[in-house]
């Protein structure tokens, strides 16, 4: 019993806290305007990697970009953006299913 209520003590606070940020993260995906400095680069990068001139391509010379993510990221926003019609909520949402499954994984490997 007492374990029982040291349980619950100590996970509903957990869950609770879990569910808010769940909430906050998804909403997040919806604000139209930028969070954070990065996004704008990201979204530049995304927009040009069909591109094959403008991708990956060696630094010496104009213009001088230098993709951040993989290929994989940016072949994934733009097949997102797809369904949720524009690049940013596209970029949030892969970003938030990646850590989801970054940290599902984790947890299944200490586990």
């Amino acid at each position: 019993m007492r374990n029982r209520v040291f349980s619950l003590v100590v996970v509903l606070p957990l869950l609770v806290h879990g569910a808010g940020f769940c909430r906050s993260a998804v909403r997040m995906t919806q604000n139209p305007y930028q969070l954070d400095y990065g996004e704008g680069i990201v979204l530049y990068q995304a927009s040009k990697i069909t591109e094959r001139e403008a991708a990956y391509k060696p630094i010496t010379s104009y213009p001088f970009i230098v993709f951040h993510y993989p290929p994989v990221y940016h072949w994934s926003v733009r097949a997102v953006s797809r369904v949720t019609g524009d690049l940013l909520s596209a970029g949030r949402t892969v970003s938030l299913m990646s850590g989801a499954l970054t940290a599902f994984t984790i947890g299944a490997l200490v586990y």
